[in-house]
């Protein structure tokens, strides 16, 4: 049986009086109810919204109210507008929690998301001086390197690069985890399962960049749009570096989120 939208929009009509009381004006009132639809199972990314006219007869308010509204849940990035298409449902964003170190196959399966991973490649080569100064090794030495493109929906969502210094395990163990023996594509499960080395905190570093043109084939972007590149260091509990971690998110698909204590007097 085909969902009823239209039971689910008058639904969230009559819950719109309730909704309105003298701290909120008729906007935020209409933002709200909107928002819970949008965050509900009864619309699906990729739908088109009633237009602004019907909004505005379903809330009974006006249609500036609901342009308003509508801005509101666009900027939230829950909508997107475009001329001579309408409203569309966006797919949730993916959230990743910065005061939390877990990695890439966590932060896509907490969302509810399933990943895929595109593109694989394990290989082995001297540490150039990035690598080698954040593993603690002498530029030069073996490293072993692994390069994923991970994939929600059909749309390339991060590429990783992990290096882990050669001593550590061989290029064919690495293999053997890129292409899923052990189970798990969590390469943090991989280390403490497979290779005794737990990782119990990293060090990041965030920054906004403009893609090149790899990272834009890698993303299927535009070359020249904003990307997020972070990379970081893992440590284990001796405090010994893991594994050095350097990844490009694509901002339309991926929210950071960090709890940020204080003030403090």
């Amino acid at each position: 049986m085909p969902f009823d939208h239209d039971a689910v929009w008058a639904a969230m009509a009559e819950e719109l009086e309730p909704t309105r009381d003298r701290r909120l004006t008729l906007s935020e009132a209409s933002t709200r109810v909107l928002r819970r639809v949008l965050r509900g199972d009864g619309v699906k990314p990729g739908e088109k919204l009633p237009s602004e006219h019907e909004l505005a007869q379903i809330l009974q308010v006006s249609r500036v109210t609901i342009r308003e509204a509508l801005r509101t849940l666009e900027g939230e990035r829950l909508i997107s507008r475009r001329r001579g298409i309408g409203t569309v449902v966006l797919p949730e964003l993916i959230r990743k929690d910065l005061g939390v170190n877990f990695g890439i196959t966590a932060m896509i399966h907490n969302a509810g998301q399933h990943e895929k991973i595109e593109e694989i490649a394990v290989s082995a080569e001297p540490a150039e001086a990035d690598v080698a100064a954040a593993l603690g090794l002498a530029v030069g030495d073996d490293v072993l390197k692994l390069d994923r493109v991970r994939v929600v929906d059909d749309q390339p969502i991060v590429w990783s690069l992990d290096w882990i210094a050669g001593s550590m395990m061989t290029l064919q163990t690495l293999e053997r985890f890129a292409w899923g023996e052990f189970g798990s594509t969590s390469i943090y499960d991989f280390l403490k399962d497979h290779v005794s080395r737990a990782v119990v905190r990293g060090l990041a570093d965030l920054h906004a960049v403009v893609a090149s043109g790899r990272v834009a084939d890698k993303l299927r972007s535009k070359k020249g749009t904003a990307v997020m590149k972070m990379t970081q260091t893992d440590f284990d509990d001796h405090d010994l570096p893991v594994l050095y971690s350097l990844e490009y998110h694509l901002p339309d698909a991926v929210q950071f989120h960090i709890q940020r204590l204080g003030p403090f007097t």
